[in-house]
């Protein structure tokens, strides 16, 4: 219910502004969930983009291991629920590693 009224309070006031509320939703609450390389939470994320960003990376971590990245044109996603399903036999690459 806190979460619900604090959402609706979080819509109105960055709507005024020009910025984009977006939801994440992760079902897994282990998992770390980050916009744009900056950790956002676990679970359910309300997460406000900037109005001068057009695209963010959603990407999903746990124990360091990106499970899930994808990146999203924020205006298609204004005011909506972004479902997160990481894989478990997702590949990733480490960005601080070297291919052979």
């Amino acid at each position: 219910m806190v979460r619900t009224v604090l959402f609706c309070a979080l819509l109105l006031c960055s709507s005024c502004a020009g910025s984009i509320p977006i939801s994440l939703l992760c079902n897994e609450q282990s998992v770390e969930i980050y916009v744009n390389d900056e950790f956002v939470g676990y679970g359910l994320v309300n997460y406000v983009v900037p109005k001068d960003v057009d695209y963010i990376t959603v990407s999903c971590r746990s124990d360091g291991q990106i499970l899930y990245e994808r990146n999203y044109k924020a205006k298609d996603y204004k005011n909506c629920l972004i479902e997160i399903t990481p894989q478990n036999n997702y590949r990733y690459v480490s960005r601080n590693s070297k291919e052979n």
